[in-house]
């Protein structure tokens, strides 16, 4: 398109009826909404022909400069290409170059190898994210010992409602296995992180809860819902109410 423009090529615009000006090639883009009387044709000689019916520059020339912004998918086969031209186009070149510039100084590395430069910092924070949830978990399972010490005993079994800040639902999970498997017990885990409420129950296996009435008292009473299998129940609510640990203690007494 740009070295289009740079040709300057002058653009003419003639009228004719629909049938002669397709058998000069011309692009018609909607179908039946042309006069097959007279139909407005422009041409830029070697490159374009086709119908339309708005305003068109003397030359190509005229234009400037031509930017395109987003490629986006109409249907099979068919794309449409959104872009800027003339001062905003220019613009658009200046705001690019600024931007790169400005990145290039920071990361002090010539403007072609920004990108690389970006992409190894991402790598870098990514390593770092990563050995960050390690430690996180590491601190979270050292507390085992004194989460065990924190159970109460309903019967012969050991219950402990417990809540963390900022651990996801697979960090409770784990958390549940590991004090599930060093002691029979029920064990229902909480955490708000990103301000939201989720939760991880889980029982020993050789408890025999039902974990489906334990949803179910927490849909009744909270309206809280959780899903799960086996001895396993998890899920997320507006609100976790303090009563929830009294009601699952006395849930396990009586049943």
């Amino acid at each position: 398109m740009n070295e289009k423009i740079m040709q300057n090529i002058p653009v003419k615009i003639e009228y004719m009826a629909l049938p002669d000006a397709l058998k000069r090639g011309a692009l018609a883009f909607f179908g039946d909404k042309y006069n097959p009387e007279k139909v407005r044709l422009v041409d830029v000689p070697d490159f374009s022909v086709e119908l339309c019916g708005g305003t068109h520059v003397k030359a190509t020339g005229d234009i400037g400069v031509f930017k395109i912004t987003e490629i986006s998918a109409l249907s099979a086969g068919h794309r449409r290409i959104t872009a800027v031209t003339g001062p905003r186009a220019l613009e658009l070149f200046q705001e690019s170059f600024a931007i790169v510039k400005g990145l290039s100084q920071d990361f002090k590395v010539p403007r072609e190898h920004v990108l690389d430069a970006i992409a190894k910092q991402q790598e870098e924070v990514k390593k770092a994210h990563h050995e960050l949830e390690k430690i996180k978990k590491q601190m979270l399972l050292a507390h085992i010992p004194q989460l065990l010490e924190q159970t109460t005993m309903i019967g012969s079994k050991a219950f402990l409602y417990h809540s963390f800040n900022n651990a996801s639902h697979e960090e409770l999970k784990e958390i549940a296995q590991q004090l599930a498997h060093k002691k029979n017990g029920f064990y229902f885990l909480t955490s708000t992180t990103d301000g939201k409420n989720i939760f991880f129950a889980m029982s020993s296996p050789s408890l025999a809860i039902d974990m489906k009435k334990i949803a179910q008292l927490l849909k009744d009473a909270y309206g809280i819902k959780g899903g799960g299998s086996g001895t396993m129940l998890q899920g997320s609510a507006t609100e976790l109410h303090e009563n929830i640990k009294t009601d699952l203690a006395q849930w396990i007494k009586e049943n």
